[in-house]
């Protein structure tokens, strides 16, 4: 199912990228006018958002490289639970506000266009929030200490450190305010009682905060030295003798271990800043769109489109590379030649995606500025801002595809009779559809989200 969901995602992506030579500039940049290609587009990329969250909707489910969407639980509990809110809001309601957005255009008018604006208000919002679901991950992951590639027990308790350490900052900013505001706005005990409850564990998570703290702060400044040495301290050895980087992962290449250190250590502050812009951006869009100010609406965009460049610095070190890595892996082992590549093909998707987003930032745009870059971009920058979700979503169909064959050599015939009965068009082309009706096959009841236990309650169809 995760396969076909990524099948889906794919070439919503890729259609989006042919509607972008129909749809010009100014109807691009114009909310209010609404075409029915341009509604296309947004519907295409809702389609893609159910997709792509459909598969992160279960982050306990089997090896997630070469993203490392298993350690949610692990290590971020809180992110885990944005995760939880971003599948329901991205399966179940934007694909709804495709078609308010087309019946109720942008309006301008102060009075008669609130309602309409709201409606663009919710749709941006639903990005921002995905787009904080990220950062939260970013945040942790940055403060977990490189282990070589091998978990262990000790691993584990400083990943639990981190879960701490994130929980206390997330009830404390995120969570008691909120508190707050419902206890203003509502007078239920309910809210009283949920507030004096996060106190209690706010006092007792407070005890062991600063030592964590440091040993977070700690971790970070090692991962950030064995980027530059070469060399760091396992986390599960008792002594402070240094190993060198890869050792433990002999089948990475060298250059790819030191720039996912590097892209664990732009984490940290990439999810940070880009938690602060996203979160900010949704206030300053509520008061746009409420004094319909086109000032503030635009500078809301400029914040998200700020994050997203700090993101892409984190990818383009990361997940780009790991499928340069994964290429090279494949063809040590022989694997054939044309499905090797698929991976070299995503890699190239995610330069491009990443690139075009990271064109904002301050010293990158001047950088590109001066090779000539940044005008070259700015050209083709309706299309290319498709190539930064194809990514995610093609690197998602190669990793599905290439689990799907492993799979295959130890399935039974009747599994695999069983299996590829959902591999036929109408199946696959209808899977997004049946989340957004809540078919029960497909979807995953927002309880349950996360825990492995429930595996077997979706069935693979």
């Amino acid at each position: 199912m995760d396969l076909n969901f990524a099948l889906v995602g794919t070439w919503m992506m890729i259609s989006k990228l042919f509607l972008s030579l129909f749809i010009d500039k100014e109807t691009a940049n114009n909310p209010a006018k609404i075409t029915f290609v341009k509604f296309l587009d947004d519907f295409f990329k809702k389609i893609r958002q159910v997709a792509q969250y459909s598969i992160h909707a279960q982050p306990g489910l089997g090896q997630r490289e070469p993203d490392d969407i298993t350690s949610d639980l692990v290590h971020n509990l809180e992110a885990a639970a944005l995760g939880k809110s971003v599948y329901n809001l991205n399966a179940f309601i934007a694909p709804w506000l495709s078609f308010v957005r087309a019946l109720l255009p942008y309006n301008s008018n102060l009075i008669l266009g609130l309602g309409s604006r709201m409606v663009d208000f919710a749709d941006n919002t639903i990005g921002k929030i995905t787009n904080l679901f990220w950062n939260f991950r970013r945040i942790s992951k940055g403060l977990i200490p490189y282990d070589g590639g091998v978990t262990t027990e000790q691993l584990t308790e400083k990943q639990m450190e981190v879960r701490e350490l994130i929980s206390y900052y997330w009830h404390k900013h995120i969570l008691s305010p909120i508190g707050m505001v419902k206890q203003l706005v509502s007078k239920n005990q309910k809210y009283v009682f949920e507030e004096n409850n996060r106190r209690l564990l706010l006092m007792k998570l407070t005890k062991n905060n600063n030592l964590i703290q440091g040993n977070a702060l700690s971790n970070y400044w090692n991962n950030i030295q064995a980027f530059i040495t070469g060399k760091y301290t396992c986390p599960h050895e008792t002594g402070s003798n240094k190993k060198e980087i890869g050792t433990d992962e002999p089948e990475n290449q060298k250059w790819y271990v030191r720039l996912k250190l590097l892209s664990q250590a732009l984490s940290l502050p990439a999810g940070f800043f880009g938690a602060i812009l996203n979160g900010s951006s949704i206030g300053v869009d509520l008061l746009g769109n409420i004094f319909a100010n086109h000032n503030l609406r635009n500078f809301s965009s400029k914040m998200t489109d700020y994050a997203n460049g700090l993101m892409s610095l984190v990818y383009i070190t990361g997940e780009v590379p790991a499928n340069i890595n994964e290429y090279i892996k494949k063809r040590n082992k022989g694997v054939d030649q044309a499905e090797a590549r698929q991976n070299l093909y995503v890699a190239g998707i995610g330069a491009l995606g990443m690139v075009n987003r990271m064109k904002i930032l301050p010293v990158i745009k001047q950088l590109f500025n001066t090779i000539g870059l940044k005008k070259l971009l700015d050209k083709y920058e309706r299309t290319l801002e498709n190539f930064f979700l194809l990514f995610f979503s093609a690197n998602r169909l190669v990793l599905h595809a290439d689990e799907r064959k492993v799979q295959a050599l130890k399935s039974s015939a009747r599994d695999l009779q069983s299996a590829y009965k959902h591999t036929i068009f109408r199946k696959i082309f209808s899977l997004p559809f049946r989340v957004i009706f809540r078919d029960p096959d497909v979807t995953y009841r927002h309880e349950n989200i996360g825990f492995k236990n429930n595996a077997a309650k979706i069935r693979t169809s």
